[in-house]
């Protein structure tokens, strides 16, 4: 094992360091407030393995007031999706730092932005999600402990180091443009100084993605109660 120690650059700096002096085929990152469970990386890279697929992704499991607990997902085995925001807007499938693994060569350079003090890593993932065959299990690999993690100063001010602030809707598929409503939908109550103008003026019509997030999602959503009615009838 190699331990690597470089100058202070923030979070995306750090892991574009070290994905730069990696030299396996399998990258996974994890945060300081995230711990591992026994066999996380074994779990992570017999899943990819088996799917024969360049990402896989697991659940976690969360510490905070109301104790340990996983992230309850709307899925009780294995599944394979080549359209994975539609997976993440069923609420089938998460996408949580510490519980993904890449292929080293689906991979670029410098996969996240430095310049961006939050969400720095959303492109990159909008990139992986229109791409990839993405692998999910329901089964926790990790634990994200929330008391421990760095709180979210958000200010008007540090906008422009912001995902929610500097994307760009003229190369994206429908579904990406649905899901980054759901960034637009959190800036406006981020935001709350402003933060609607602001955002209607930066993004004009592609503003209101952010009701194409809202309804679709619901829509999901009320699919699987129907769902979930009829399959408790049958019992």
């Amino acid at each position: 094992m190699s331990v690597l120690y470089k100058d202070n650059g923030g979070v995306s700096s750090a892991r574009n360091y070290g994905l730069s002096k990696s030299v396996g085929e399998w990258i996974v990152f994890i945060d300081a407030d995230d711990e591992m469970l026994p066999d996380n990386l074994d779990t992570l890279l017999k899943l990819v393995i088996k799917y024969k697929v360049n990402v896989g992704a697991c659940n976690v499991l969360l510490n905070n007031e109301a104790g340990i607990h996983s992230i309850k997902l709307r899925l009780n085995k294995e599944a394979i999706y080549t359209n994975f925001i539609k997976a993440l807007l069923k609420r089938k499938a998460i996408f949580a730092t510490g519980a993904v693994i890449f292929n080293r060569y689906i991979l670029t350079d410098k996969p996240y932005n430095e310049q961006l003090c939050r969400y720095e890593d959303a492109e990159f993932e909008l990139h992986i999600f229109a791409k990839e065959h993405i692998v999910m299990s329901p089964v926790p690999i990790f634990v994200h402990h929330e008391e421990f993690a760095a709180l979210s100063h958000i200010r008007l001010e540090d906008k422009e180091k912001d995902f929610i602030f500097n994307m760009d809707f003229s190369t994206k598929t429908v579904w990406q443009k649905i899901y980054m409503g759901r960034f637009i939908q959190e800036g406006v109550f981020s935001y709350k100084e402003n933060g609607k103008a602001l955002l209607k003026k930066k993004y004009g019509m592609n503003y209101y993605w952010r009701y194409a997030y809202f309804i679709i999602t619901k829509y999901f959503n009320l699919c699987y109660k129907i769902q979930a009615i009829f399959l408790s009838k049958r019992i």
